[in-house]
């Protein structure tokens, strides 16, 4: 039967197959080999490839370190995309950031990041996907890192404020810790200003006061006790059982507290 079917669709010249027509099988095996390679390539690609890309982020992923960094770059890609400004330097921000917080890892920042532009996840899930994994003192983390990247051109634009105004309440941070990491990077730009441009000792004072989450016309009794509380709750001993990242950002977090308080005693 299989050979009646042969030589009806490929019959050989040679009615007795001794012709020097193609031979029916042989011409079938060339004529399927194209489909043949592309179906292996095709499951090559599916099943064993490494090169596979993730449709967005799974937000039903169990948590680990580079799932973290994950959700990092997604919501770091969300920020770019508001305010695409020094786009570049940003994403050298992220890298150092990582550099330095996370350490030496195999995580695969560039197609990841590729990935958060092509297929950009809501960020008000990753934010509560991120909220539903991390601790109080990580989910600050996370906002500082955010802030940071905002800030390196300079300034926080509308939508990037109103986009981490919202991220702190999916957060679930308070207003005063939002106002205060806000106002720890518009103080580091204003140093960075001062060295060519004349900062006024009113704006200078209203930013060290966001910091300690006070207004700047309090007396220095108010100013002294919100000063205390957030010593109390950022002091690094306090983060002693934490992982490495977080105890570098708890003592930068506690230096420029005190910096600021220090520059309001000066200026008060």
């Amino acid at each position: 039967m299989g050979s009646f079917l042969l030589n009806i669709y490929f019959p050989s010249q040679d009615p007795h197959g001794s012709g020097d027509g193609l031979d029916g099988p042989y011409f079938m095996f060339w004529f399927l080999l194209p489909f043949i390679w592309a179906f292996g390539y095709l499951i090559y690609k599916r099943y064993i490839s490494k090169e596979v890309e993730v449709d967005g982020f799974d937000f039903n992923s169990e948590f680990c370190r580079d799932t973290l960094m994950e959700a990092y770059i997604y919501l770091a890609a969300e920020m770019i995309k508001s305010d695409t400004s020094q786009s570049a330097h940003k994403i050298s921000y992220m890298n150092s950031y990582f550099a330095k917080h996370f350490g030496e890892n195999n995580f695969e920042f560039k197609k990841i990041l590729v990935n958060a532009y092509r297929n950009p996840a809501p960020v008000h899930k990753i934010a509560a996907w991120v909220q539903l994994h991390l601790d109080h003192s990580q989910r600050l983390q996370v906002m500082y890192f955010l802030a940071g990247l905002s800030m390196v051109d300079g300034s926080i634009q509308g939508l990037e404020m109103r986009i981490l105004s919202k991220l702190s309440q999916v957060l679930e941070l308070s207003p005063k810790e939002f106002q205060s990491i806000i106002g720890m990077y518009k103080k580091q730009e204003e140093k960075r200003k001062a060295k060519t441009t004349y900062i006024p000792i009113k704006s200078r004072l209203k930013t060290v006061c966001e910091i300690l989450g006070v207004s700047e016309h309090a007396g220095m009794d108010e100013i002294k006790k919100a000063y205390r509380s957030m010593v109390k709750k950022h002091h690094p001993d306090r983060f002693y059982n934490e992982s490495e990242e977080q105890q570098k950002i708890a003592e930068e977090r506690f230096l420029r507290i005190q910096e600021a308080y220090e520059t309001i005693e000066k200026l008060k």
